[in-house]
């Protein structure tokens, strides 16, 4: 494997980890959104604790994209060309953090149904950015 075939990869990995967290952001202002209509129907006054609800969703934004950054971070252990040619190592670097992740948010929100939508299209969109890394890399290597 030359140097160009490793600056394909990592370009096609950069341009589409980008396009996938842009799209897992939209995911978290659906999420802000039903957590802001949780916090007015359950009348929580955070007023009382001194916190505004505006920074609550604003750290509740960070945290989400924090958790999308992190989950995509693993992609780029395919650049290594071990791990690109086995496909249980390249499976592992797509979904490993991101199951991991997805679990323990399910764990912690007892399986929520908005949580559980929300965690499903992540997923399929994180299954979709494998299978087309699968068909990039088989292209390349014809």
């Amino acid at each position: 494997m030359n140097k160009n075939d490793n600056k394909e990869i990592f370009n096609f990995l950069i341009k589409n980890t980008f396009f996938t967290i842009l799209i897992l952001d939209f995911f978290a202002v659906i999420a802000l959104f039903i957590s802001k209509t949780y916090f007015e129907k359950e009348e929580v006054n955070n007023h009382a604790i001194g916190v505004s609800p505006l920074l609550i969703h604003f750290i509740l934004g960070l945290l989400l994209f924090l958790y999308f950054f992190i989950a995509t971070l693993p992609v780029y252990l395919n650049l290594v060309e071990t791990i690109r040619n086995k496909a249980r190592y390249r499976f592992l670097s797509f979904f490993l953090i991101p199951v991991i992740l997805f679990v323990t948010i399910l764990y912690l929100k007892n399986f929520d149904v908005t949580v559980v939508l929300i965690s499903t299209a992540c997923l399929l969109l994180y299954i979709n950015y494998y299978y087309r890394f699968r068909r990039f890399i088989k292209k390349d290597s014809l």
